[in-house]
């Protein structure tokens, strides 16, 4: 699944014309305690979302790093927080494996990061698209303030640390959101 949700969203990268391999990129992403790693979002039984942090992103700018990557809400899923959530997630791993700043090259997620109190960095073209760069300095105290604010919804929403992926089957995952895991 999360395979055809690369291949579809980001076409023209992973596509069968793009240079990417979106199998490659998410079973990197199932590393643990090094970057390349990832999350994943579930509302009950259903995978809604990942996000990714990782080593390297905007190849015009290899003196920064982590970077956020990889963010994707399934489409039914998308403006009710779950962005937000993942976001979180990974700032936390982020702070977890030694770094207190973050980085995000985006279009289309300008907006979450500045609702999510990222600060813009510069504009860029990149790949003949206009690019925002966007930091953020995390410390403890941001994340464990962040995480209480969040609403309490019907259905539990679990956000694991993703290890092992084959063609968008989800096998293992570690972190859990709430105090009743699912993830054991």
């Amino acid at each position: 699944m999360l395979k055809q949700w690369f291949e579809t969203e980001w076409a023209s990268y992973y596509g069968p014309t793009g240079p990417g391999n979106a199998e490659k990129d998410l079973l990197a992403y199932s590393g643990r305690g090094k970057l390349p790693t990832g999350v994943v979002a579930y509302l009950g039984d259903e995978l809604c979302g990942i996000m990714a942090l990782k080593a390297e992103s905007i190849a015009t700018h290899p003196h920064l790093s982590p970077w956020v990557a990889a963010g994707l809400v399934a489409p039914h899923h998308r403006r009710n927080g779950i962005g937000s959530r993942l976001l979180i997630a990974v700032e936390g791993l982020a702070k977890c494996v030694g770094y207190s700043c973050s980085y995000s090259g985006t279009s289309p997620a300008a907006s979450l990061l500045e609702r999510s109190n990222w600060r813009f960095r510069e504009r860029i073209s990149y790949d003949g698209e206009d690019v925002f760069i966007y930091e953020k300095k995390t410390n403890n105290a941001d994340i464990l303030i962040e995480i209480s604010l969040y609403p309490k919804n019907a259905e539990p929403l679990y956000i694991g640390v993703y290890r092992y992926i084959t063609i968008g089957c989800l096998k293992s995952y570690n972190q859990r959101w709430t105090s009743k895991s699912k993830f054991d």
